[in-house]
């Protein structure tokens, strides 16, 4: 078996969808802010806010899933209808280079010509050509420069064009983002007024004598791996103590964990195994995946569980 096809099995991981409550929430809330943006005299806005790997992209995708893309044929012409698209703020950002993207995400053919208004005319014009119904606009926080955003000014005009596409279009918009881009919503009272339902995520919790977010979401995605990645076995993470060292390993992180497992069926397939170990979960953890993220200074896949129990306790960063 060569690298490739270790790696392309590894990353099936990517295809397994395990909404978390949190998670599961902002995507029925966000259906609903479209839903009910269909007959409201104004749209439904909302912000999604979380931490790196806290899941907002997931739930982009999961709400985008059920909104494909689709070419219809009127009249004898082909229409290409996006009833829901996500585009990504550049940095550094500018109202100029935030419209030239949405353009890009439509499908226009020039979508970097242009001033700041002509572009911003051709989104208007795009999203009512291509029966636009959600617009997903995520690293809202790119437009808070730090210098820019301590400008009145400044803060008015993103404000304006954010406030001018709802109106003009009647699409709601989902503001993603990092906690931070909540500053600049809500430093314009009007805005804070459009986008006033918000969806936060954060890192998951292990829980007690109930299991908890984390260990529910490990144990789902853990059973789903032999399957998608064609493997012989995989540890039971149904057990505490197997995902007490991964919530130390990823601090709760949803995406860590995910990274760190996928790593961990890299290891196996490496070693020419088709069941993996926890061994090969602490090999994954010893290349440094999910370190960053760790709740202690050393590999919790070699430590007891009481051993773990105190190194998270202490400080969450660990003891030696």
């Amino acid at each position: 078996m060569d690298q490739f096809e270790i790696e392309e099995r590894a990353n099936r991981i990517d295809e397994i969808y395990v909404a978390h409550t949190s998670a599961h929430r902002a995507v029925a809330g966000i259906e609903d802010c479209l839903r009910r943006s269909l007959t409201a005299a104004e749209p439904l806005n909302a912000v999604l806010i979380g931490r790196a790997g806290t899941g907002k992209t997931t739930v982009c995708n999961a709400v985008l899933q059920h909104l494909p893309r689709r070419i219809d044929v009127r009249e004898g012409k082909e229409v290409t209808v996006i009833p829901a698209f996500y585009s990504e703020i550049p940095s550094p950002a500018t109202i100029r280079g935030v419209a030239s993207s949405l353009l890009g995400a439509l499908g226009d053919v020039h979508p970097d010509r242009g001033t700041a208004i002509n572009l911003t005319h051709r989104v208007i014009t795009q999203l009512k050509a291509c029966e636009t119904r959600l617009i997903l606009l995520d690293e809202f926080q790119h437009l808070l420069d730090e210098k820019r955003s301590r400008r009145e000014e400044y803060r008015q005009d993103v404000s304006n064009w954010v406030k001018t596409l709802i109106n003009k279009t009647h699409v709601p918009m989902v503001l993603v983002g990092m906690p931070e881009c909540e500053v600049l919503v809500d430093a314009d009272p009007q805005l804070a007024r459009r986008f006033q339902r918000r969806f936060r995520l954060d890192n998951l919790g292990f829980g007690g004598k109930e299991k908890g977010e984390f260990r529910l979401f490990v144990e789902a995605l853990g059973a789903a791996i032999p399957e998608y990645c064609n493997l012989a076995g995989f540890p039971d993470l149904s057990s505490k103590t197997e995902a007490l060292a991964l919530y130390a390993a990823s601090g709760g992180n949803p995406s860590y964990a995910t990274g760190l497992m996928k790593e961990t069926v890299i290891v196996t397939l490496r070693a020419r195994r088709e069941t993996t170990t926890m061994e090969d979960f602490a090999a994954a953890y010893d290349i440094g995946v999910s370190q960053s993220g760790s709740l202690v200074k050393i590999n919790p896949f070699r430590l007891s569980q009481e051993e773990l129990v105190r190194n998270i306790k202490n400080g969450f960063r660990g003891v030696n």
